[in-house]
């Protein structure tokens, strides 16, 4: 009697793999971005379609990326990636390439510099803008038929240092007690938790400050994060959420200010950013219990306004080429590209991805079943 066990066999398969990447406890219960109000991002592609998001690429593997991109009109800060099965699966920011800014000597330089590149990386389109992208599961899944319908939204942070994402990226531990010592540890604010920011000092030179900033909760895990921007940004007149935009008067509000260098007290000197929540911000452990600042927080961190018209994505930059060598030259400086992670005393359990021992036992289940079932199939025939 010759027996099809196939839909036994994929039956199986899809349980093994459901036990090592499933679950929705390995999924973030928050993901919104808020300035003023909380916007939840749309957890599916449906329903960012629904909500007016416009699909940015027909390829899940792009030049720049992986997954898909989606945007909402002219809004540029709050671009979400959805994988193969329409998971959200990352987010993106776009910046535009005519600001101008300072460095340590207060003398006036194009932003962003390439002190900041990666993980700022030059846009692949014909207009100059430059993008920044973080994804909330190992970037190998993103577009992999293997991962279809077993790996969720995902709980992890993988900021992407190159044009490869699975190759280029930084992981980021998800216990405050794995972080390197490089992250500096900074305010604790209420829904906010603490702030890290990377190798902040009184001798930073202003043209390094890094774009991304982390927050933990009061049980020191992963709660939150950021983008963080020298300069004055481009606000779409139909954006849902504003950038956080703060000065020297106003640093106290994320920064502790005994670390700032001087050249941050210029008073042209201009940050903007926003917050990206992964835990959900009405958590206990999200509050804090008093800002760790002595001086009374603002009202709001808005402290200038966009001239009127604003400075349009579309125009065009100082020409920087990452092309050839010097994309990869910049990429190899900051981390080797066999290396994912350049985080010292990362700890067995800190890692969002599946091990590699589970991987192992995945590998030797599927493989043990096949043989099995193909034996079966033998002995009935």
């Amino acid at each position: 009697m010759d027996v099809n066990m196939t839909p036994v066999w994929l039956f199986l398969l899809h349980i093994g793999t459901s036990l090592v990447y499933g679950g929705t406890e390995d999924t973030w219960d928050g993901l919104n971005i808020k300035f003023g109000t909380h916007k939840p991002l749309p957890r599916r592609r449906e329903d960012a379609e629904r909500e007016s998001y416009k699909r940015q690429n027909d390829i899940c593997k792009t030049d720049n990326y992986h997954g898909f991109l989606y945007r909402l009109e002219d809004d540029s800060k709050l671009l979400p990636i959805y994988d193969l099965n329409g998971y959200l699966s990352g987010i993106q920011a776009i910046i535009p390439g005519d600001m101008e800014g300072y460095n340590s000597l207060n003398e006036t330089i194009r932003l962003p510099p390439h002190e900041v590149m990666p993980p700022i990386l030059v846009g692949k389109s014909d207009l100059q803008t430059y993008t920044i992208t973080a994804y909330f599961k190992h970037p190998r899944h993103l577009c992999s038929p293997t991962y279809l319908n077993n790996v969720p939204t995902g709980k992890g942070l993988f900021i992407q240092t190159g044009y490869d994402p699975i190759r280029h990226h930084e992981q980021i531990p998800l216990e405050e007690q794995n972080l390197s010592p490089l992250w500096k540890k900074a305010l604790c604010l209420p829904t906010m938790g603490t702030h890290y920011f990377y190798n902040v000092s009184r001798e930073m030179q202003c043209e390094r400050l890094y774009p991304v900033f982390l927050m933990y909760d009061s049980e020191g895990q992963l709660g939150a994060f950021g983008w963080s921007f020298q300069g004055q940004p481009y606000e779409g007149g139909k954006s849902i959420v504003s950038w956080y935009q703060i000065n020297k008067d106003t640093f106290y509000f994320i920064f502790d200010a005994s670390q700032l260098p001087p050249c941050m007290q210029n008073p042209n000197f201009r940050v903007f950013g926003v917050h990206i929540w992964l835990q959900s911000h009405n958590k206990t452990t999200m509050r804090c219990n008093a800002p760790t600042t002595s001086k009374p927080l603002p009202s709001t961190t808005v402290i200038y306004k966009e001239p009127q018209g604003g400075a349009g994505l579309g125009h065009k930059a100082e020409k920087v080429d990452f092309e050839q060598s010097d994309r990869d030259q910049i990429v190899k400086n900051r981390r080797s590209d066999n290396i994912q992670s350049p985080l010292p005393n990362k700890k067995a359990g800190s890692n969002s991805a599946p091990s590699d021992s589970l991987n192992k036992c995945l590998f030797l289940f599927v493989c043990v079943l096949r043989t099995f079932l193909s034996n079966f199939n033998v002995n009935n025939v």
